[in-house]
């Protein structure tokens, strides 16, 4: 766990995460960086589920990477004694504003810390794909964060980054 304990919310112990084997290797490079920004507490509301992107059934649409267990939705961070939660602490962009989320002004300490958080993971290579609450409503209370393998298409190609350019159904 490299110092972070990764712990589902609402319980009151971390437990073993349902990832691919692959996917667990980024997210010790993910507590690497968590830690480097002091945090030692991650909750999450999810990881794998058999589901499809956008809505449907699998197997007949395109999987999520949460189905392939190679994603994590992330709802608060843990730092001693503070906590910030995705769904209370980020400020999202005002209506029709398109400032990249590592561009926008940081209104207060908690958002600078979760809008510093989602830039480092993209940054130092710990996801490929980071969606906060400024890519779209299914996204307002959570980070969605995945490192799955990017298919040949040319929608995957565009979803990469701090909430990229939505070029078809996109994560939750």
């Amino acid at each position: 766990d490299r110092g972070v304990r990764f712990r589902f919310k609402g319980a009151s112990i971390s437990e073993a995460l349902v990832v691919d084997c692959g996917f667990a290797l980024q997210l010790a490079r993910a507590a690497a960086t968590l830690r480097s920004l002091g945090v030692d507490e991650f909750e999450h509301v999810g990881t794998y589920n058999y589901r499809c992107i956008g809505g449907g059934s699998p197997p007949g649409c395109r999987l999520s990477a949460h189905a392939r267990g190679r994603a994590l939705d992330f709802s608060a961070f843990t730092a001693g004694s503070t906590t910030w939660s995705v769904a209370r602490d980020f400020v999202t962009r005002r209506h029709r504003d398109t400032t990249p989320t590592c561009a926008t002004p940081r209104v207060n300490e908690a958002d600078r810390s979760l809008k510093e958080m989602a830039c480092a993971f993209h940054e130092r290579g710990a996801f490929r794909i980071v969606l906060t609450p400024n890519h779209d409503e299914a996204h307002r209370d959570h980070f969605h964060v995945d490192f799955d393998d990017p298919p040949a298409d040319a929608v995957r190609a565009r979803m990469e980054g701090v909430d990229p350019p939505a070029g078809g159904a996109t994560e939750s």
